[in-house]
């Protein structure tokens, strides 16, 4: 996902169906059917992707770009930590209004008296188990966030990613990276990524830092 966004193209449609392995357990992304050029994506009408893992701003019809797969990505580190899909308990359609408008909740069971009429309880997002790492629900939770534009960009996700690889490698757990309640690892996940985020005048992808070092621990 990093090199297809860094040549310009959003996916649109990142969900656990598209991700294929070969014999050597090699990533191959699959089906770009959909997949656009960044620059041309908010001209096109049609309602492209799958509502379960699609961002806010596609549900709603707003501009949006290539952090929408950001989003999807988001949701399928939530399905590898907890081994279930997203709001199973409710219909495609039925995620999609939960996701951007209101739901309510009572005893941590969803409650929709309609699709369209949803209420109490805004902006939902799958509950991540209390198990999960602190680091990784940081991470998920940035990628999934609201604003676009507070998401990070795959190359950022990238370094994180290597920095969790480099502690499991160490430690053989994630929780040496978390070595704080989850909310203060939060806020240093969020500086990092806040520090490496792109300052490009026309919004385009910077590219990744060019020192060789590794990235500051998240501790």
């Amino acid at each position: 996902m990093e090199y297809i966004h860094s040549q310009g193209v959003i996916h649109r449609d990142l969900k656990p169906e598209n991700i294929l392995f070969d014999q050597d357990l090699c990533v191959k992304i699959a089906d770009f059917g959909i997949a656009c050029e960044e620059a041309h994506c908010d001209t096109l009408t049609e309602d492209p992707g799958t509502f379960r893992w699609m961002a806010p701003e596609m549900i709603k019809h707003k501009p949006y770009g290539r952090k929408v797969d950001v989003y999807s990505f988001g949701l399928l580190l939530w399905e590898m930590a907890t081994g279930r899909i997203p709001y199973e308990e409710m219909t495609p359609v039925q995620a999609a209004f939960a996701v951007v408008d209101k739901v309510r909740r009572k005893n941590d069971v969803i409650c929709i008296p309609n699709a369209v009429n949803a209420v109490l309880c805004q902006n939902l997002r799958p509950v991540v188990p209390p198990e999960c790492p602190a680091a990784l629900q940081a991470l998920i939770e940035q990628c999934w966030g609201l604003h676009p534009d507070k998401r990070p960009d795959f190359w950022q996700i990238v370094k994180v990613l290597e920095h969790f690889e480099s502690a499991l490698a160490q430690y053989g757990t994630l929780d040496t990276v978390a070595n704080m309640n989850c909310q203060d690892h939060k806020k240093r996940l969020l500086h990092w990524i806040h520090k490496l985020k792109p300052s490009h005048a026309d919004g385009g992808l910077a590219p990744p830092p060019k020192s060789s070092t590794s990235m500051p621990r998240l501790l």
